[in-house]
């Protein structure tokens, strides 16, 4: 499905390199703007869970709820249950078929009925997920255009401050492609103003943005290379981290050293850089400009690629994701265009060593092609991390969200760790992202065929296979950005020029799937899992 509006840029110089990042079946419009400067390309089955061994249940005449099966006492004669009388007809319950969409409201009017579920029938997984809602009006926000000939600004990034998933204030920061980074507060669940603050951050798109661990300062990331880091609470402009040679794709706070970030680009580099390092030119209006201190150049080409002199075509080798691993300081994940391998920094060590070329400690299998001799390799868009570090969740341009252990990435064979998939969810564009929510139980992601996708994680001492997801739709067009909130508030962003806001309210997802419901007209719902 072709996006209506592509991921662009309103940088001159990148004519040469239209839409390097978009895999061979991404499909890209144009878009022509007769009063703006010309447009340049950035780059359900079943929530049926197996049943498990020894585990009954029985429903009591006056209690819905699961309950254990009472051992039957001494000198009870058979079929005799409590307030059951001696030669009674026994009331007969009669076994329930692993059905698909057997969710929990299903097996609790199989119980009324009098029929035996058993627990593992019952697919927790998809209850709070398909209590999902968004309001066609008070959860969705649009963000008005600089430019004459157009309403409203396409949004391509989302971000709620740390505070937010820590259960404080709801305020989600949105970036557009004009270079605008709006707020608003995401906790409102009704029709009164949102906006709290809206200020020019770049002359050009942003790709990305991120809220130190302690919210004091929002980096930005945009195609005009790089990085803006601002206050906060008053959105002041405080420095200029350049040095990338291309568009800055993502950014990522060291969680134990907050002076400390990472960044992603297009040129194929990874770059550390550090809030307290002196500025190396001239101020610019006042503000400080910041080289790096660390640069990880080619960090996804292959080893012949990186003993070439001539520089490796960006779009082939382009970083997309770095992502902090929370168990041990200093150590940086990292995924590319290229293919479908993670691989781990260590960069502390290489800070403190004389070897100006640090290599990877730890880099994973390709996940990609494991799946026969034939099958291509795919990049990934997006990495996220679990909320205790173990954990790491990579989204490959295949449609297929795989996991790793973390710390582990070379000792994994494949075909360990679950994966995520879902019929109709499509990846392949390196604009979608991938999000894990605040209590680690449910992955979200965008779509390039629109709408949100969801999963909840699955174990990995469970062993491997696919968890399939739960479609949340929503949006027109292909869905980059997607981020989670405190009181599992999701927000997504696409280029159908809208931000939506997702809660769980189950009475109103209950109304909304009645045949003559209301208020299916005014939310859209979560499906069912794997439809």
């Amino acid at each position: 499905m072709s996006s209506p509006l592509p991921r662009r840029i309103l940088h001159p110089l990148l004519n040469d390199d239209l839409d390097a990042d978009a895999p061979p079946s991404s499909p890209r419009s144009t878009l022509a703007r007769p009063s703006s400067p010309t447009l340049l390309d950035e780059e359900n089955a079943s929530d049926f869970v197996p049943p498990r061994k020894k585990a009954r249940v029985h429903l009591t005449l006056d209690r819905a709820f699961f309950a254990p099966r009472r051992r039957k006492a001494e000198g009870e004669e058979d079929g005799e249950e409590e307030g059951q009388k001696v030669g009674e007809p026994r009331m007969r319950r009669r076994a329930v078929r692993p059905v698909a969409g057997m969710g929990f409201l299903g097996a609790v009017d199989a119980l009324r009925e009098g029929r035996r579920v058993l627990p593992s029938q019952v697919a927790t997984a998809g209850v709070y997920l398909r209590s999902m809602v968004s309001n066609n009006g008070t959860d969705v926000f649009r963000i008005p255009s600089t430019h004459p000939d157009r309403h409203f600004a396409p949004p391509f990034a989302c971000a709620f401050t740390n505070d937010a998933q820590r259960g404080g204030e709801n305020v989600l920061a949105i970036a557009d492609e004009e270079g605008v980074v709006t707020l608003i507060d995401a906790g409102l669940d009704s029709d009164e103003p949102r906006t709290r603050a809206s200020f020019q951050a770049h002359e050009n798109a942003i790709f990305d943005l991120k809220f130190s661990p302690s919210d004091r300062l929002l980096a930005t990331a945009s195609g005009d290379q790089r990085v803006h880091l601002f206050d906060g609470a008053t959105q002041t402009l405080l420095s200029v981290l350049g040095g990338h040679t291309s568009s800055v794709k993502h950014i990522a706070w060291d969680p134990s050293n907050e002076a400390l970030l990472c960044t992603a680009s297009r040129d194929g580099s990874i770059r550390v850089w550090d809030t307290r390092a002196p500025s190396d030119g001239p101020q610019h209006s006042g503000v400080p400009h910041r080289p790096p201190v660390l640069t990880i150049p080619k960090a996804h080409a292959s080893e012949s690629e990186k003993r070439k002199r001539t520089p490796v075509r960006s779009a082939l080798r382009s970083v997309t994701s770095v992502v902090y691993c929370k168990q041990r300081e200093g150590l940086v994940a990292s995924a590319g265009s290229a293919d479908g391998i993670v691989k781990l920094w260590d960069l502390r060590a290489s800070l403190s060593s004389s070897n100006k070329k640090p290599r990877p400690v730890h880099q994973s299998y390709d996940a990609t092609v494991s799946g026969g001799a034939n099958k291509r390799s795919h990049g990934i868009a997006s990495l996220a991390l679990s909320q205790d570090g173990a954990e790491l969740y990579a989204l490959g341009t295949d449609s297929t969200i795989y996991s790793y252990p973390a710390l582990r990435l070379s000792e994994v064979g494949s075909g360990t760790g679950p994966t995520y998939t879902h019929p109709a969810f499509l990846c392949s564009s390196f604009w979608v992202r991938l999000a894990l929510s605040p209590c680690g139980r449910y992955l979200a992601a965008g779509s390039t065929g629109g709408g949100v996708y969801a999963w909840e994680v699955g174990s990995r001492s469970s062993g491997g296979g696919k968890v399939e997801g739960l479609k949340l739709g929503g949006h027109q067009a292909e869905t980059g950005g997607v981020a989670w909130g405190g009181g599992g508030v999701l927000a997504s962003c696409a280029d159908d020029f809208t931000v939506r806001l997702w809660r769980a309210k189950p009475e109103v997802a209950d109304a909304c799937r009645t045949v003559d419901g209301v208020e299916r007209w005014r939310h859209v719902y979560a499906g069912e899992v794997g439809a």
